[in-house]
């Protein structure tokens, strides 16, 4: 096929960074840290970086430099991979191609909250293909509540909310995904799924980005993980770079949150979740 952009979107604590490393792992597709792209950094440029051949300055490229190192903690350095006069869109490949350690031929960007910039993204890819993790509500605010940014400098601060708030942001990424217009080139993943029927559902995925299943993806693909996040600044990471698996996180939160806050969390998102077959 012709190559066009492959985007991993879903809601916040939905699985997004577990198939991330598993798709990372396979010999074609190499991905890179939460890059925020469409969602933070295109918008923060401005409305004319709405189009995909704008020409950027030498300080729209320090802006992006720095605003991945605000939103990733990792210093990245575009210099003598884009140029003043370049285009946005070159831009951000050239933040992708960064990451290509072993020069595999295809990327796959990693940012959950691009399920509400999916529109955006279209203008840049017009045959952008869109993989949209969804987990039960539950689990996933629940698993939000238990983020906690390591210094009070960290943006993350942001999302230290009420319970109430995490269900709403859940309830806007689901939707985002679910509004695209153009649903043939979105796969809807559940999370639920992915875990208990792992290999089936890879190779739907691999069916629909049109790579080749192997029957090593599941083998050591925690080794990814290295590249794409730092434990040290988010700990609740942790678990992705552990071995395997583990079926144990669905439903753990029910047992962890009290009756009156998953009451809360499925009277929020009431709507959408049953729509999804939850409740």
């Amino acid at each position: 096929m012709n190559y066009s952009g492959l985007f991993l979107v879903g809601a916040p604590r939905s699985g997004t960074t577990l198939l991330q490393t598993i798709l990372a792992h396979h010999p074609e597709l190499y991905s890179a840290p939460e890059t925020s792209f469409f969602h933070r950094i295109v918008p923060e440029l401005g409305i004319a970086f709405r189009d995909p051949d704008t020409p950027v300055t030498a300080a729209h490229i320090r802006l992006v430099e720095d605003d991945f190192h605000y939103m990733t903690g990792i210093e990245l350095s575009l210099k003598g991979k884009v140029s003043e006069g370049d285009s946005i869109r070159q831009v951000f490949e050239a933040v992708m191609l960064n990451f290509n350690k072993n020069e595999k031929k295809r990327w796959i960007e990693k940012t959950t909250n691009h399920a509400r910039a999916m529109l955006l993204i279209r203008q840049f890819y017009p045959e952008a293909r869109f993989i949209h993790l969804i987990r039960d509500p539950v689990d996933s605010v629940g698993s939000m509540v238990r983020i906690r940014p390591t210094e009070l400098k960290d943006f993350r601060i942001r999302y230290v909310s009420p319970i109430i708030g995490f269900a709403r942001v859940w309830q806007k990424c689901v939707n985002g995904a679910l509004r695209y217009p153009y649903q043939e080139n979105v796969l809807h993943v559940f999370y639920e799924d992915l875990v208990e029927r792992s290999e089936e559902e890879l190779q739907r995925i691999c069916e629909f980005i049109d790579v080749r299943y192997t029957d090593d993806l599941l083998d050591s693909f925690e080794t990814e993980a290295e590249s794409l996040l730092s434990v040290e600044r988010s700990p609740w990471q942790e678990s992705n770079t552990q071995p395997g698996i583990r079926s144990g996180s669905i439903g753990k939160a029910r047992q962890e949150l009290s009756a009156g806050d998953v009451w809360l969390i499925q009277r929020a998102v009431k709507e959408t979740a049953s729509t999804m077959g939850y409740y």
